[in-house]
């Protein structure tokens, strides 16, 4: 709707209207004229907006010349925002299950294009939701189908309702569409008149299906990269001849406005159907003879399946609002509002009750027992509510939140020191704007992506409290509440249980410091080892710090659950961990990194030990080759070095230690003896392989073979207490030899050797040590 020059302006009481050339314009002057209130274990909860923030820009061109940031809208982010702090999550995750739209999911967005008379939806809206999906932190390979709630003619390129009236809905779908995103235009009209089956039945014809009992039709469709969609069982999979209903996210965004027959049309009328199922049976309205032509003639319209197609959320778009219904658009009064719920029977109510009747008439009451609207939503709730859906038009079972839950006390301070190059970060509530990454963290390096950790790293753009994320910054800096973040503080959120998978996870805690003995998981007892922190290196972690991202390990499927205040619950304390008595083999590089591991014979639960997974390309990273940082090097063990300016130095602390180049075998030094260091130029020693005469095996042994019975590999261990030509070979039940694993000299100490057996067959097998005069043989299994 064009917004001509303001020719007047009266202020009644609390309201101010403007009119414009033929439009009315009430806008509110307090933040109380849309209500709100919180009950009790609500079953429905409804987000509202009463101030509309400018979009970002125009998308009118309609190419990839549209500037990325014109692709956001303030609006959307807002709203979202909003219901995530409530526990209401657009994306869904694997740490936010319950969250709207999935990474693959093919999204239906149905506005209003069409009835330019009725108001249409703003296409600014629009681009603000199609870039949330798009912006999903597991990334987004799905589709997103924009169509009109019921449309019987073509869309109209000229009908729209945005700040550039160039801007159409066509415009937006073209930009995103040019820039590479999966985002298409949904024409119904092209499968109006033809009457199908199911996928199921071996019917891949576009069209609708109708159901003779319920007197509802739905559709049925291709998309444009080749999905089979069902409205009504969710998307078809030709090979597996199956439905994943999952993956079908609807997304409605009506504008409000009245309507002859049914009152008022906000969300609910385009999802049940004009004459289906109100109009079927008395329980639903009643007394109205089923129209054919709404099924299969050119008026056909895309009626709503009740017991399946439910929509995952409404946004309803009251920029503006038509309170006469079928009349030109300039009778549309401008209310400059925006409400989300995903309850569209509670959005419904809310809208008609609190922006569409107080500027029509009070037969939009909904609950007005004499009105229009209140009979036909009270038919919808019954119908919802048969179908089994937790829905609601009462007050009492609806909580409402406007923008100053994002405000005042729900908020605290945060001061994060960020080092230059890589970090592990967290966000440990909402930011008052987006969670994008840059509006996190501004000096992000732009030429290097962030990641999270999900069974791998991946990278994400969009940030979720209760997350990990290793972020690449440019220079070292402190970011503060009131600098770099606004001065009105990070937004608090509940502390919701974080889903976490079996082995290592990258989390990151809530707005208190809370010690790591205040993590419990569900079920109990997942926590398997030490939780770390990163900085020059992984070090074990005492307290979980807002801001920053730490590595936890589960040896099972769960949840982590953080106490929503500290608690006085027992720290976990550096000397239950590490042994004093332990010998330390400490290294340090040029710019003085330093990093040191640990040594003993009398190592319990080694796996307690192990760290995290290998930091990004060129970070400080010392360990073990078995991962871990602890270790018994009696038997040979090697260390990895990464990350580090050389030269490096080697300093050991309660022992001596021999070093060998782990690639050529070359000895680097006859002994480091206790107390003294070695200096390493050469930056290819990255490999090092590191035994201690101070813990000579008392004795000659022969260990076990494990796994046993094996297939196909399997380790054998021995032990010789002093300088010896050590031979160890393989032999099979009759006695000849099949393999030689060691045939050499080796210094006293304790060594593990691996035997793969994968071209032999299974049976039983004999293998020999011997080492100077001691021989000894033992049997293992192979078993295949």
């Amino acid at each position: 709707y064009n917004k001509f020059s303001i020719w007047a302006l009266l202020i009644v009481g609390l309201t101010t209207i403007t009119v414009l050339a033929g439009f009315t314009v009430i806008k509110k002057m307090l933040f109380d004229l849309l209500p709100t209130w919180e009950v009790n274990d609500p079953v429905s909860k409804v987000f509202v907006m009463d101030e509309i923030p400018p979009t970002t820009g125009s998308l009118a061109a309609g190419d990839s010349t549209v500037p990325n940031e014109y692709l956001v809208d303030p609006a959307i982010d807002t709203l979202l925002l909003l219901m995530e702090t409530q526990g209401v999550y657009f994306h869904k995750t694997g740490s936010r299950p319950s969250g709207i739209v999935g990474p693959n999911d093919v999204v239906i967005l149905k506005g209003n294009f069409q009835w330019s008379g009725r108001s249409t939806t703003s296409t600014d809206r629009i681009k603000g939701v199609i870039w949330q999906i798009l912006q999903h932190p597991d990334g987004f390979t799905g589709e997103i189908l924009v169509g009109d709630n019921t449309q019987w003619k073509t869309i109209d390129e000229d009908d729209n309702n945005s700040e550039d009236q160039d801007q159409c809905i066509i415009d937006v779908i073209n930009t995103f569409y040019a820039k590479g995103y999966p985002v298409y235009l949904m024409n119904w009209t092209d499968i109006t008149h033809n009457v199908v089956t199911e996928y199921s039945d071996g019917d891949y014809n576009d069209g609708y299906i109708y159901d003779d009992v319920s007197k509802i039709s739905y559709p049925k469709f291709q998309t444009d990269e080749g999905t089979y969609v069902s409205l009504k069982y969710g998307i078809w999979d030709s090979t597996l001849q199956a439905y994943d209903l999952d993956r079908l996210c609807l997304i409605n965004l009506p504008v409000p406005k009245t309507h002859g027959y049914s009152g008022a049309t906000i969300a609910i009328k385009n999802w049940i159907g004009v004459l289906t199922t109100h109009d079927f049976n008395t329980r639903y309205g009643g007394g109205h003879e089923f129209h054919y032509d709404y099924c299969f003639s050119s008026f056909a319209l895309v009626a709503k399946v009740m017991m399946v197609t439910f929509p995952k959320l409404t946004i309803v778009d009251a920029e503006w609002t038509n309170p006469n219904g079928n009349q030109p658009p300039n009778s549309s009064v401008q209310t400059k509002m925006l409400l989300g719920s995903t309850d569209p029977l509670a959005a419904s109510w809310y809208t008609a009750k609190y922006i569409l009747a107080p500027i029509s008439s009070n037969s939009i009451d909904p609950d007005n027992p004499n009105g229009r609207y209140h009979e036909v939503i009270t038919n919808w709730a019954n119908c919802f509510q048969d179908s089994g859906f937790a829905v609601t038009k009462d007050s009492t079972d609806i909580s409402v939140f406007d923008r100053t839950t994002l405000s005042g006390s729900s908020t605290f301070y945060l001061s994060v020191s960020i080092l230059d190059g890589w970090n592990i970060v967290s966000i440990p509530g909402f930011h008052p704007s987006n969670q994008n990454v840059l509006t996190w963290w501004a000096g992000n390096d732009p030429t290097t992506s962030v990641f999270k950790y999900s069974s791998g790293y991946k990278i994400i753009t969009t940030c979720t409290p209760g997350e990990g994320y290793w972020m690449k910054h440019l220079g070292a800096n402190e970011y503060n509440t009131g600098d770099e973040w606004p001065a009105g503080g990070i937004k608090i959120v509940a502390h919701n249980p974080i889903s976490a998978t079996t082995g290592w996870n990258l989390i990151g805690g809530y707005e208190n410091t809370i010690s790591i003995g205040e993590i419990t998981t569900t079920p109990p007892g997942l926590i398997d080892g030490l939780i770390y922190e990163y900085s020059s290196g992984y070090t074990v972690a005492t307290n979980l710090v807002p801001g920053y991202g730490y590595w936890i390990k589960l040896n099972g499927n769960g949840q982590i659950i953080y106490p929503e205040r500290p608690t006085s619950a027992p720290k976990m304390e550096g000397e239950k961990i590490i042994d004093e008595k332990w010998a330390r083999v400490i290294i340090t590089d040029s710019e003085w990194k330093e990093y040191i591991l640990y040594t003993t014979r009398e190592l319990e639960s080694p796996d307690k030990y192990l760290l995290p997974p290998k930091p990004p390309a060129g970070l400080f990273d010392i360990r073990f080759n078995t991962d871990r940082f602890v270790e018994d090097i009696s038997i040979e063990k090697t260390i990895e070095i990464t990350g580090a300016y050389y030269p490096i130095k080697i300093r050991v602390d309660g022992m001596g230690i021999n070093l060998k180049d782990a690639i050529t075998g070359e000895m680097l030094n006859t002994e480091i003896a206790d107390g003294e260091e070695l200096v390493i130029e050469d930056s290819a020693l990255t490999k090092l392989t590191v035994s201690s005469d101070g813990l000579r095996p008392l004795q000659y042994e022969l260990v076990q073979n494990y796994p046993n019975p094996f297939n196909p590999s399997t380790t054998i261990s021995y032990s010789i207490p002093a300088t010896s030509f050590v031979t160890l070979k393989v032999y099979d039940p009759l006695g000849k030899e099949v393999a030689t694993l060691v045939k050499k000299e080796r210094q006293a100490g304790s060594y593990e050797v691996e035997f793969n057996a994968k071209d032999l067959t299974s049976g039983i097998y004999l293998y020999q040590l011997k080492a100077g005069k001691f021989v000894e043989a033992m049997k293992m299994i192979l078993l295949k």
